[in-house]
């Protein structure tokens, strides 16, 4: 089940809180669905995401193309998907 779809509108030029790697849009989505991101898995696509999402305590997670280090690795979003939905996904 989808809750909520969360963008920033922002261009770079703009230095807005919710553009990565300020965590301004993970605190949004903690706020307004009024949950707390620890252990909530975040699918990142760059650098600046996973320092917003770890800023805000969720769990970054990467496609492996771009992973790197201890954070999850999934070859698809269709594995990190399943994962997620059948509870195989560790996180902290």
């Amino acid at each position: 089940e989808v809750e909520a779809i969360f963008v920033c509108p922002h261009g770079p030029e703009s230095r807005c809180r919710c553009r990565p790697p300020l965590p301004g849009l993970f605190e949004e989505i903690a706020e307004r669905l009024k949950i707390n991101l620890s252990g909530v898995a975040a699918l990142v696509a760059s650098a600046e995401e996973h320092a917003a999402a770890r800023a805000a305590g969720a769990q970054p997670v990467q496609l492996a193309a771009a992973a790197s280090g201890a954070t999850p690795k999934f070859s698809s979003l269709a594995q990190f998907a399943d994962a997620l939905a059948t509870g195989r996904l560790a996180l902290r």
